[in-house]
């Protein structure tokens, strides 16, 4: 069933102080807010396309829009050619996980319909609106009327809880079975003490993240990209076992490629979704907890 939308968008052409207005009558079916979706998640994933996000403190940000602001392309004097957002301060502090996330998603979706990337009818769309706003009276106390009012169809269209983020699903019979042994090997490997692959550094207990407060795999070595750290806190070091220590050891076989080319694609994919979970997410690598999850009961229940 095709969505009827009127968007009224003020075309305010201002010559000789008479302001011209025409409405705008779109039509946007679901598929043209599937690929606006899509668009968002695509920009917002993938490590091709870079968008420029700073943070701004309360005082610089337009009072309009005090959380999230699309600043458009051109903007950022380094990367021109990048488009902006920013982001105030307070938005972290004040904005609950949902609401930053539906926040931060219409700004994006603003971003999107401006670089091209939801499709011509959004670009068009986007372009009006964003011309009516340039020529709205100087009293205007919204300098973006008119982009508002395609948000707030993002939002009656989408509703207040917006997924957009990757997630990933983990199968463990997914995994072929000389996959497994391949990741079984490696792992074994690594926990030799004979291998230099690991570092394991001891942490003060107050240094861990709170979603790993015993064992954490840190990354690779910035040192060596060929080699990882895992982090064990002082407090837990007395009571660490081999079992214990798969999965952060399987985390750092995937990465550094040494279980093979198909686990280091399936960590890349995993550790791009965690890196694009909304900031003060809880969990920081739920989706590294996940494959970890997944693999530790074949690798601690078999030998290679």
């Amino acid at each position: 069933m095709f969505k009827r939308v009127l968007v009224l968008l003020v075309l305010g052409i201002i010559f000789m102080s008479s302001q011209v207005l025409a409405s705008v009558d779109l039509d946007f079916d679901n598929d043209d807010f599937t690929q606006l979706f899509s668009a968002v998640r695509y920009d917002g994933n993938s490590p091709d396309f870079i968008y420029n996000t700073r943070t701004k403190p309360e005082n610089e940000m337009p009072t309009y829009d005090k959380y999230f602001c699309y600043m458009g392309i051109g903007i950022d004097k380094e990367h021109p050619e990048r488009p902006t957002i920013w982001e105030g301060a307070a938005a972290k502090k004040t904005l609950s996980q949902d609401a930053y996330t539906q926040a931060m998603f219409v700004a994006m979706a603003l971003m999107v319909m401006d670089d091209g990337h939801a499709g011509t009818k959004w670009k068009t769309v986007y372009d009006a609106a964003a011309h009516a706003d340039s020529v709205l009276p100087a009293g205007e106390s919204d300098r973006y009327k008119n982009r508002h009012a395609l948000r707030d169809m993002v939002i009656a269209h989408f509703g207040n809880s917006v997924k957009f983020r990757e997630s990933v699903e983990i199968d463990a019979t997914a995994f072929s079975s000389s996959e497994k042994q391949a990741l079984l090997t490696s792992v074994h490997k690594l926990l030799s003490p004979d291998d230099p692959t690991v570092l394991v550094s001891f942490m003060p207990a107050d240094k861990m993240p709170s979603y790993d407060p015993d064992i954490h795999y840190a990354g690779l070595d910035p040192q060596n990209p060929h080699a990882a750290i895992v982090w064990v806190s002082e407090k837990a070091k007395q009571n660490v076992s081999s079992n214990m220590l798969a999965g952060p050891f399987a985390l750092a076989a995937m990465e550094t490629g040494s279980a093979g080319t198909a686990w280091k694609q399936v960590y890349d994919r995993v550790a791009r979704a965690d890196a694009q979970l909304p900031a003060g997410a809880s969990d920081s690598y739920v989706n590294r907890h996940a494959l970890e999850a997944a693999v530790e009961t074949f690798l601690t229940s078999s030998s290679p």
